[in-house]
């Protein structure tokens, strides 16, 4: 069982001695492939039979993820004409000589494949190498200020040297406006480079503040909106009711008591009968210009964005599909 985890056994020697009997009853368990150089001794304690055993595993490199590493699509404006160019070329045949024998489902994964082939190719994906405490400010020469100004304090903090403590105040004065300087320039530029400025801004500004999202805590002074209020109302709700029907049958004692009378009071004419209407792309165009525009897309990778420059290459197959699915009463299970 072991083994199927790539766990070894490192310990080929008797743990526990008593008297003429040896045994190997205690084991360390670890990867021998991944760590190969590696040594396993007993420890004598002197205090109970059993032995401790020791594990050295030597010249381990243990390699510390500083940085994130997550793909984006490269979305230029240049892969955009490059992306609308291509939806021009794309004739939709496999929509349009659909025969009625296939339905909107394979309809529309049809047109979702050539959709995404020609998204995909158009903005290719890359990776992108963050760091994940995000202090880009932080470079080697501050670094290596910050270590030298601990450096002085700990010479300044038991000397009595006038001279030296002047120094040490005034290279943490600069220190100070240099760091600040860094996080400006920082900040600027991830201003400069961000889609939503003000979404940006109120993060930094959260993030230099520290505020958290808190409970928000009101209160109410009207009585009428209080959650007693509410109960009240909701708990009594369906006696009041009751009470109304009763006064209506003594008032009228000829209604019937069926609760279906109450309901046909409600309306006085009949429903009037239901028919759809075929669509249109300049519909669909429409309802698509109508989407707000959100930063993150889907499980395909498509955002809002790229739909409305894509809508008027795409409106024609998406109206199709929409007016068989309505024509044969079958609509798209994903």
């Amino acid at each position: 069982m072991f083994l199927t985890h790539n766990l070894s056994a490192t310990v080929y020697f008797p743990t526990r001695s008593q008297g003429y009997s040896n045994t190997a009853i205690d084991n360390i368990f670890m990867d021998t492939y991944k760590f190969i150089n590696f040594t396993a001794s007993p420890l004598h304690n002197g205090l109970s039979d059993h032995d401790v055993q020791v594990l050295k595993i030597n010249n381990v490199n243990l390699q510390l993820q500083k940085h994130n590493i997550y793909t984006i699509r490269n979305i230029n404006n240049y892969s955009i004409e490059e992306f609308k160019t291509r939806l021009s070329y794309e004739s939709w045949d496999s929509i349009f000589s659909c025969n009625g024998y296939i339905g909107t489902d394979i309809m529309f994964n049809l047109f979702h494949s050539n959709y995404l082939r020609i998204f995909y190719t158009s903005f290719p994906s890359c990776k992108i190498i963050e760091r994940s405490n995000n202090n880009y400010w932080l470079t080697p020469g501050i670094r290596i200020s910050c270590k030298r100004k601990i450096c002085l304090y700990l010479l300044t903090k038991d000397s009595d040297d006038v001279i030296l403590n002047n120094y040490c105040n005034q290279y943490c004065k600069t220190l100070t406006s240099v760091i600040k300087e860094a996080k400006t320039y920082m900040y600027n530029n991830r201003i400069i480079n961000s889609t939503n400025k003000m979404k940006t801004t109120w993060n930094i500004m959260k993030a230099e503040t520290n505020r958290l999202k808190g409970p928000i805590t009101t209160t109410i002074n009207n009585n009428q909106n209080s959650p007693k209020a509410f109960n009240k109302y909701f708990l009594s709700i369906t006696e009041n009711i009751l009470q109304d029907v009763r006064c209506t049958k003594k008032q009228c004692p000829n209604i019937n008591k069926n609760p279906n009378y109450y309901l046909l009071n409600l309306f006085h004419k009949p429903f009037p009968s239901v028919k759809f209407k075929n669509t249109s792309p300049k519909e669909v165009e429409k309802i698509i210009n109508a989407l707000k525009i959100k930063e993150y897309p889907g499980y395909d990778e498509v955002s809002t964005k790229i739909l409305k420059i894509s809508a008027p290459f795409i409106s024609s197959p998406l109206s199709n599909i929409c007016n068989k699915s309505m024509l044969t009463g079958t609509f798209l299970l994903d």
